[in-house]
């Protein structure tokens, strides 16, 4: 991750807060000018040099921390929930880290993480998840209207009497931090919805709604235990910086501390806000052209299906979208091109490039049969190039049917479909391979001696974590306790199907999640230290 020093930044250290002004810290605290500026002995402002991808959440967020500051309050439940309910229309994607990198920077109460898991029941909109055009919100969007909603709860009511408990004081980041990460989570989709209505769509097996309930929480549950157990290893050192949530930390930071440079901040935020508010409107609705368009598509006007394989993007499936341009901000931030380090955009860019040639290549080459095949899909096709009917090869008790899977043949991927499986694949194993070439010793150091089980870790030398040390920790024995008992729960569903159906055997329930357990190491290594998922 080393590299050339590219840039310097104002250090992060603020002054300390003293008890002059006022009895409360919390009082002091709006009085107080909050810079992200380091003074050395002799007055001068000190710099602090990124020579490391690491170092931003050294350099870039401010360790500063006020341990009175209230992070469970009426206000963050309140609104906490109710953005979650909102913002739950979201699409399915994986983002059990998110909390966790974000809890700990913003010295959060990890309770409020664990949380804001149990909010996946609450979700009303899960079933725009299955609507040809999903409807999402974004984090972003969710911390904007929550700091909003927010300061008008503490503007509109009153702070005497019983309204103290509701009104404890102005709303500040420590509430703002666990609203965005309960509307967060909640935005999406847990994955364990897809095995319910795979079950019913494909196998006629629909499950009881308490069985489907619980068969959901578990699967969350199981996710938080592997995050809570590997804190040592991916939310601790400095290394696990999470770059695709510094923007959101340092935005935190910068709408509730005061001082020179965050007010720059803030009016520079509301500026690009407003503009990109304003101008999202012309591509979405007089000129929906802007949104993507590609000038070879228009010039040859559909008559060729290479160009259109290779160039179009207009549409869902159509093409890969070579050379398409785009001027509205929702598609322009879909690669990250803001918060990714330029070694991860780098490397992006590479791989975007060899799938337009290997892609392309290899469908006009015929890989895999494929030719007769649409260009992309991700349907089971048969050996006629039809829908696949699964049914006929499995028997009345859900087990394969091995005579008829020789009448029937083996279903057929798309060319295109079978590469992406591929490389997922690949790069699984070049995951694991990358982590011990390349970063033995913090494996070493995380899981040598089982040290990731133990309590304290003084060796670890990240202001973050220090800072942390003034709150209770969650013990890890918490999180292996949730993790095997939501095992415990999932082997009960699994055995709870429909007219005496077993799902999934035990053994296989624990090999699988055991064996996710341990891949979440390698994966979750590469989300923290480059954003890539």
């Amino acid at each position: 991750m080393s590299a050339t020093p590219v840039a310097e930044v104002k250090a992060h250290t603020v002054p300390e807060l003293t008890d002059s002004k006022s009895t409360s810290s919390l009082d002091n605290l709006k009085d107080t000018e909050i810079e992200n500026v380091a003074i050395t002995e002799e007055g001068e402002e000190d710099f602090g040099v990124i020579e490391k991808a690491e170092d931003v959440a050294t350099q870039i967020l401010s360790t500063y921390d006020d341990p009175t500051l209230p992070s469970i309050t009426f206000r963050s439940i309140f609104l906490g929930v109710g953005l979650s309910a909102f913002s739950s229309v979201g699409k399915p994607s994986p983002r059990w880290v998110s909390s966790e990198g974000l809890f700990d920077r913003s010295s959060v109460s990890s309770l409020s993480v664990l949380a804001s898991g149990i909010l996946i029941v609450l979700k009303q909109a899960t079933i725009y998840t299955f609507k040809p055009q999903n409807a999402s919100v974004s984090q972003l969007f969710c911390l904007i209207i929550a700091y909003v909603l927010g300061t008008a709860m503490h503007s509109g009511m009153p702070t005497h009497g019983f309204w103290r408990y509701l009104n404890p004081g102005p709303f500040n980041l420590k509430e703002h931090a666990v609203i965005t990460i309960m509307s967060g989570t909640a935005s999406n989709v847990a994955t364990g919805m897809e095995i319910i209505a795979a079950l019913d769509l494909f196998y006629d097996l629909r499950l009881n709604a308490a069985v489907a309930i619980f068969q959901i929480f578990a699967t969350q549950m199981v996710g938080y235990g592997i995050a809570g157990v590997l804190r040592t290893f991916l939310v601790y050192p400095t290394y696990a910086f999470y770059p695709n949530y510094i923007s959101v930390v340092n935005l935190l930071q910068s709408l509730h501390w005061r001082g020179a440079l965050n007010a720059k901040k803030r009016r520079f935020f509301w500026i690009v806000f407003a503009a990109i508010f304003f101008w999202e409107w012309i591509p979405q609705y007089p000129f929906p052209l802007l949104t993507a368009f590609s000038i070879i598509c228009l010039a040859d006007n559909g008559r060729h299906e290479f160009v259109r394989n290779l160039f179009g993007a207009g549409s869902s499936n159509e093409g890969i979208g070579l050379l398409s341009v785009s001027t509205s901000w929702t598609l322009i931030t879909q690669g990250t091109p803001l918060v990714w380090p330029l070694q991860t955009q780098i490397n992006s860019f590479i791989g975007m490039w060899l799938g337009y040639i290997v892609l392309t290549s290899c469908y006009y080459s015929n890989v895999f049969n494929g030719r007769d095949l649409p260009w992309m899909s991700t349907s089971l096709f048969s050996i006629e190039g039809d829908s696949y009917n699964q049914s006929e090869v499995i028997t009345a008790d859900y087990k394969l049917n091995a005579t008829a899977l020789e009448t029937v043949g083996l279903p057929r991927y798309t060319t295109t479909y079978a590469l992406s499986q591929l490389c997922y694949n690949l790069s699984l194993g070049a995951a694991v391979t990358y982590l011990f070439l390349w970063h033995w010793p913090e494996l070493r150091s995380a899981f040598g001696g089982l040290r990731f089980l133990k309590r304290g870790h003084a060796d670890i030398d990240d202001p973050h974590y220090k800072e942390m040390q003034k709150y209770p920790e969650v013990p890890q024995w918490v999180y292996a306790a949730l993790f095997f008992v939501s095992i415990g729960v999932g082997i009960g569903c699994s055995y709870a199907g429909p007219h005496g159906t077993v799902l999934m055997p035990a053994w296989s329930i624990i090999y699988f999640t055991f064996f996710s357990a341990i891949i979440s190491i390698f994966l979750g290594f590469i989300t923290a230290t480059t954003g890539y998922r």
